[in-house]
């Protein structure tokens, strides 16, 4: 068992394509994936978001990929599997939610407020 200390949060990656049709939040499609990877003693987790329309109109599609970078300390706490799955997403999808609702509203667009993630949740949905 491992405890863990974020080092940094960085952006990866940050696709954004805006169709000239109107955008309907309803019509899009909300997607997270999650990368791991371990190199000694640092924990690499990516997190993915992916929005797209999914109407005829093919309104808006927008990709981020977002890296927390996480310092293991040994101590009686959550496996990496566990902390990779749930508490690592959590820390990082808060900077996911604001880059999404500034780069709508820099585009002109009412801004797009994910709605928040309960990963314990997701994670017991996705096994």
């Amino acid at each position: 068992m491992e405890t863990y200390r974020l080092l940094n949060i960085v952006l990866l990656e940050s696709e954004f394509k805006r169709g000239k049709k109107s955008l309907n939040e309803k019509d899009l499609n909300f997607a997270i994936n999650i990368e791991k990877d371990l190199k000694e003693k640092n924990l690499y987790i990516a997190l993915i978001v992916t929005l797209r329309d999914i109407s005829e109109n093919e309104g808006l599609f927008i990709k981020i990929k977002m890296l927390g970078v996480f310092e293991m300390v040994n101590s009686n706490a959550l496996s990496v599997e566990d902390f990779s799955r749930i508490n690592a997403p959590a820390i990082i999808f808060p900077f996911v939610r604001e880059h999404v609702s500034s780069l709508t509203l820099k585009a002109g667009l009412e801004p797009i407020f994910l709605p928040p993630i309960n990963f314990v949740e997701l994670s017991k949905n996705n096994k």
